[in-house]
């Protein structure tokens, strides 16, 4: 289901290509419901850093732990279609962020590149991913807008890229250098996201790091906790050659 994901906009080339790497889809079931194996939504993963067979993964928080998340569970789905269930990942929590690492096959996934800043009236895109009622295919979509208002003191913006169900699916925004600069979590009309001043201020606290951290050393201890954690056991590495 997720190779064939379906671009509603008509944009089925390189560009969903890139993003459907980066941008990974979970989803949500409700365990009580009449089929407890229907998807009823779809909630963005953002890869952070992506190592030799394992990547670690960002949402929004809200989306992953809603009121009586005990009715519900998360299923990741990767590109090349392999399913994990979020049950069994150690997800943090953090501010307004979720994160977890998962083992992938290498090269399955790509980690998105942070932007710096956002500013008004700055060019954006939102890719995200809904669930078709009828069919439960997987649904993505990627849309163009512009920055609206900056709440500095909320470290939100807003934008007016099509307000929809991606938009209140934790869908990240990118700048025109496909950079990513919010994570947007609520449609009012326009959109309210995240900006990357919040994120980049949270994400250290995923790796023990404190909020001065300079971004590259953020994700060079992401990823060095990954290579700890999925770390092959020494009785199973391979011998020498003789």
């Amino acid at each position: 289901m997720a190779q064939d994901a379906v671009a509603l906009n008509g944009l089925n080339g390189d560009r969903h290509r890139q993003f459907r790497r980066s941008v990974i889809p979970i989803l949500m079931y409700n365990r009580e419901g009449e089929n407890p194996n229907k998807p009823i939504s779809v909630i963005s993963g953002i890869v952070t850093v992506s190592g030799g067979g394992f990547c670690h993964i960002i949402a929004y928080k809200g989306l992953l732990f809603p009121p009586e998340a005990h009715k519900y569970r998360y299923e990741i789905v990767f590109p090349n279609d392999m399913r994990v269930d979020l049950e069994h990942l150690g997800v943090e929590r953090h501010g307004l962020l979720a994160g977890f690492y998962c083992h992938v096959p290498v090269e399955i996934v790509d980690a998105v590149h942070f932007g710096i800043q956002t500013t008004r009236n700055q060019e954006l895109k939102m890719y995200g991913y809904q669930v078709d009622n009828v069919s439960g295919r997987l649904q993505n979509d990627l849309t163009d807008g512009y920055l609206t208002h900056v709440e500095e003191q909320y470290q939100e913006f807003r934008h007016d890229c099509t307000p929809s169900f991606f938009s209140r699916r934790g869908s990240p925004v990118f700048n025109e250098q496909r950079q990513l600069v919010g994570i947007s979590f609520k449609d009012i009309g326009v959109t309210k996201a995240l900006d990357i001043g919040y994120i980049t201020a949270i994400l250290p606290r995923f790796c023990g790091g404190d909020d001065n951290m300079p971004m590259s050393d953020v994700l060079e201890r992401i990823r060095l906790l990954g290579e700890q954690k999925f770390a092959m056991p020494e009785d199973l590495e391979p011998s020498p050659s003789p």
